[in-house]
């Protein structure tokens, strides 16, 4: 029955990247802890006295749903943490807010204020490295600026830019770089505080104005590196 029901399962994630779809074995694995799950409930329902293989699934499924659970409750904490905070966005005093960027981990013994950063590794043969804050925005009406601080960790400045993307973007990306904000900072040895006033990010797209209550996505990345680079990031916020 399990052997069924894996190599059903291995046989739609197949299906998936024929159809251009992304397979997961993540997917995988859940749909054989449900499985394990089914048979021991079924078994205790129906009042088959279990053995060790039955407890055994029991204690998969259990080990298993735990697993996978444990990152969305985690996500949701976060996010909860993230609107207590607000207007500070990261400030990467906990390891959790990790949760909030695509890449980059938290450090401590590099930072503008406070004990952490988030250090992000750029690669060299991506085409636009860097990392991006996928929630916890806020509503940014009423304020003035973003601010945020850049350590550079090498000898050369380094290019970053700071793009900041809303739903109408989201739901209309081929419109490009013209519907969202994009500013370019060359960014010095060394800690860079930068303040971008709250009116410009409002104002940036084309015909239209970016939606301050419903953000998206702010990333920060850079362009055509000739070597792999390192910077941390700390102290994301909203001023007065």
């Amino acid at each position: 029955m399990l052997t069924a029901v894996f190599l059903a399962g291995g046989l739609i994630e197949l299906i998936q990247l024929c159809i251009g779809r992304q397979a997961s074995l993540h997917d995988m694995i859940v749909n054989l802890a449900g499985a394990c799950a089914g048979l021991a409930l079924a078994a205790s329902a129906q009042g088959v006295r279990m053995g060790l293989p039955a407890r055994g699934l029991q204690v998969l499924a259990l080990g298993a749903g735990l697993v996978f659970l444990s990152g969305p409750a985690l996500t949701l904490w976060d996010m909860l943490q993230a609107a207590r905070h607000f207007p500070v966005l990261s400030d990467f005093e906990t390891s959790f807010q990790a949760r909030r960027w695509t890449s980059g981990d938290i450090v401590s013994g590099v930072s503008r204020q406070g004990q952490a950063s988030l250090r992000v590794h750029l690669k060299a043969h991506e085409t636009y490295p860097g990392t991006t804050l996928t929630y916890g925005f806020g509503d940014w009406e009423g304020y003035a600026a973003l601010e945020l601080s850049f350590y550079n960790t090498g000898q050369d400045p380094l290019r970053m830019m700071v793009s900041i993307r809303d739903l109408e973007h989201s739901r209309n990306r081929h419109k490009g770089i013209r519907d969202r904000f994009d500013r370019t900072f060359l960014i010095q040895p060394g800690w860079n505080d930068l303040r971008i006033p709250v009116d410009d990010i409002r104002a940036a797209p084309n015909g239209r104005t970016l939606d301050l209550g419903r953000l998206t996505s702010l990333v920060v990345f850079t362009m055509h590196l000739p070597e792999d680079r390192v910077i941390h990031l700390d102290q994301v916020r909203l001023v007065q």
